[in-house]
């Protein structure tokens, strides 16, 4: 078999996983599965060249190495290795896919449309399901939360290429400005209130970014913002949904406080390395639940901070807060010094996912965080590209 069409076939399962990126799961990561065999025989007829950020690479190295180090000292080690191969599929298999065998911009540009595509259809099944008096709406997903986590790194991206990119025809630019419209209206019924407060801080901070030079930006947020409030609070639902968000007696809000509280005593008591990556659940269920309790199953701590410090300690939320400190450095910079679109893209969906963190263990979810390492290897590819682009632009 030739590599170029070892290549190809590899770039088109990576776009059959971006047009079902945000509808069935499931189906999108069998391609990148398959992609992934491409990419094994691939590398043994003719090894494959990454090209990554040194810097951004030994981040990812030293995330894994620091939840490996809390494995040892867990009381089920066998837990913290399968969930160790768990995060490495979630998060580098796709990264490294992007990275390997998208090598052209239509190719980039494809995949983004095809992403925007899968999204637009997850948004009609979400905005009929809000219609219809679903005020958790979740499209396609098995949880509201699922598909919060598709919009809330989705739309900021969109945002930046409808904004931003210059070289976009006017028919996609069309299609982008609906896909915006859709995500808007699909978020707002989901109902999920930590994504709502990640994405209006995330284009708050995009608007302001931009309040100089684009001060129809900031403009077109705000009414937008206005836009959203009629809505909501035009349905009862939906406006008590925003009522109980600085509720602290409200079943959800009080069931988070008590979690929070639990996982924070789990790394007090177990401040160097935690309970061991992948015991979290074990530890809670076990000993640290509060007896005020009232949903016992829930199987992590609702905040992405407080459960890497309570299953891998001081030592793993080092590795965590320098791997996403890292990213948002590398991309602000590629931003601000070159003007990268990817590179603003990118960090704006960084922040998007970092924010509703707060609220939510959206690092545990696998489709969002998927998505993430794919968009981080589409981004990593498409600063690559501009980078080469104009190298050759100052040659000539």
């Amino acid at each position: 078999m030739k590599i170029t069409t070892i290549d190809n076939a590899a770039y088109y399962l990576l776009l059959f996983y971006a047009l079902f990126s945000s509808t069935f799961k499931e189906i999108g990561a069998g391609f990148l599965y398959i992609a992934a065999l491409c990419a094994i025989i691939r590398h043994v007829k003719q090894p494959l060249l990454f090209t990554v950020d040194p810097k951004l690479k030994r981040a990812i190295i030293l995330f894994f190495l620091t939840g490996f180090l809390s494995i040892p000292f867990s009381v089920q080690p066998f837990n913290g290795i399968g969930e160790l191969v768990t995060l490495l599929l979630r998060m580098v298999l796709p990264f490294v896919l992007v990275i390997g065998f998208v090598k052209e911009r239509r190719q980039l540009f494809n995949i983004l449309i095809a992403m925007v595509i899968s999204l637009f259809i997850a948004d009609v099944c979400a905005m009929w399901q809000g219609i219809h008096g679903n005020y958790r709406a979740l499209a396609f997903s098995e949880h509201p939360m699922t598909l919060a986590g598709y919009l809330l790194q989705m739309i900021p991206l969109i945002l930046v290429f409808f904004v931003e990119d210059r070289e976009v025809s006017k028919r996609w630019r069309i299609v982008f400005g609906m896909a915006l419209i859709f995500s808007t209206v699909a978020l707002i019924y989901n109902g999920t209130r930590g994504a709502w407060i990640a994405v209006i801080l995330t284009l708050l901070f995009y608007g302001f970014l931009n309040i100089k030079k684009k001060p129809k930006i900031l403009l077109g947020m705000f009414t937008l913002f206005v836009i959203i409030g009629i809505i909501a609070f035009h349905s009862p639902s939906l406006k008590h949904r925003i009522d109980t968000i600085d509720d602290d007696k409200f079943q959800s809000n009080a069931e988070r406080l008590l979690i929070w509280h639990s996982a924070w005593n789990m790394f007090l008591d177990h401040p160097i390395t935690g309970v061991g990556l992948g015991n979290y659940e074990k530890a809670y269920k076990e000993q640290y639940i509060s007896p005020n309790a009232k949903e016992p199953k829930l199987s992590h701590a609702h905040n992405n901070f407080l459960q890497v410090l309570a299953d891998r300690g001081i030592v793993g939320f080092l590795g965590f807060t320098y791997l996403f400190g890292y990213i948002l450095f590398y991309a602000h910079t590629c931003y601000s010094k070159r003007k990268d679109l990817w590179g603003l893209a990118i960090f704006l969906v960084t922040i998007s996912l970092l924010l509703q963190g707060f609220t939510e263990y959206n690092a545990g979810n696998s489709a969002v965080t998927r998505m993430y390492w794919f968009l981080l290897g589409l981004s990593c590819s498409g600063i690559n590209l501009d980078f080469l682009a104009k190298k050759d632009e100052l040659s000539k």
